[in-house]
């Protein structure tokens, strides 16, 4: 199993979107990119196989 990063790269981009005044948005683009990134994971783990 990979070691965990030091810090939640989606949770920084959350407070980018949010710094940059798209705070509207921020919660909707982090759930929206938590989702990709996990089919990311998920198709790596897949063709690895």
């Amino acid at each position: 199993m990979a070691t965990p990063l030091p810090r939640d790269p989606i949770a920084d981009a959350r407070l980018n979107w949010e710094r940059h005044g798209w705070s509207d948005v921020a919660a909707p683009m982090a759930a929206i990119t938590a989702i990709m990134r996990t089919q990311q994971l998920l198709l790596a783990r897949i063709e690895g196989c």
